[in-house]
């Protein structure tokens, strides 16, 4: 695959775990289910958790929904089996906050966005934590009580740079104007879908309301010539 760095082979024996599974290994030490997932994905990006996967491919498809529906075939030459993700893969995310949203821990899949425009998402089926990494992992945890809290942080701020990410394509593509949102819902239904629908409605209502306000309620779509 193109410059997540991803070219070792790896050979999937018990010294590897399923994502899943490592969750399930660390999620009571590290203060539950989401703060676990918040650790592990730094800890990825950090280098900290070596990481594998089955398959991986490069999808350009608008959603992730029809990214992963659009999976190859498993004798598909753009199809990589039982590749290495190391950190750089997992720095290479445009959106990280967003991608981690869409990571579907239980089934083992994942997806990195390299670029918005043109759109290209790396999904990861079968990805796999190093079982020594994740177990080191709780040992640190021990010695730190105030993690869970920190991430939790993290995760806010991570979760609104999507959101001005967001609102920031939004205006260089021009769409943030009249001809292009006809209501302040519409526009907030795009910033969460295009954020991967990491808040809520209600999360970003005053913010948006402010972008609809300033921005959009009395803009035109500026003219191409």
């Amino acid at each position: 695959m193109s410059d997540g760095g991803e070219s070792n082979s790896v050979c999937f024996d018990e010294s590897w775990v399923p994502a899943s599974k490592a969750l399930k290994l660390v999620e009571r030490q590290l203060g539950g289910s989401v703060q676990a997932k918040d650790i592990l994905a730094d800890q990825l990006r950090d280098g900290h958790v070596r990481s594998a996967a089955r398959r991986g491919w490069i999808s350009d498809e608008h959603t992730i929904v029809a990214a992963w529906k659009g999976q190859p075939a498993l004798d598909d030459e753009t199809l990589e089996h039982d590749v290495e993700l190391p950190a750089l893969t997992w720095r290479s995310s445009k959106r990280w906050a967003s991608d981690q949203m869409e990571w579907r821990w239980p089934v083992d899949k994942f997806s990195i966005t390299e670029t918005l425009k043109p759109r290209w998402i790396h999904l990861y089926e079968g990805v796999h934590f190093f079982l020594n990494d994740v177990m080191a992992l709780i040992a640190s945890n021990d010695d730190d009580s105030q993690i869970a809290s920190r991430r939790g942080a993290k995760r806010d701020e991570l979760k609104w740079r999507s959101f001005w990410h967001a609102v920031i394509d939004l205006e260089r593509e021009d769409r943030l104007n009249r001809d292009i949102f006809s209501s302040q819902a519409e526009l907030s239904l795009e910033i969460r879908e295009n954020m991967g629908f990491a808040f809520g409605e209600r999360a970003i209502r005053t913010d948006v309301r402010m972008i609809w306000d300033k921005y959009v309620k009395d803009q035109r779509q500026r003219s191409s010539g």
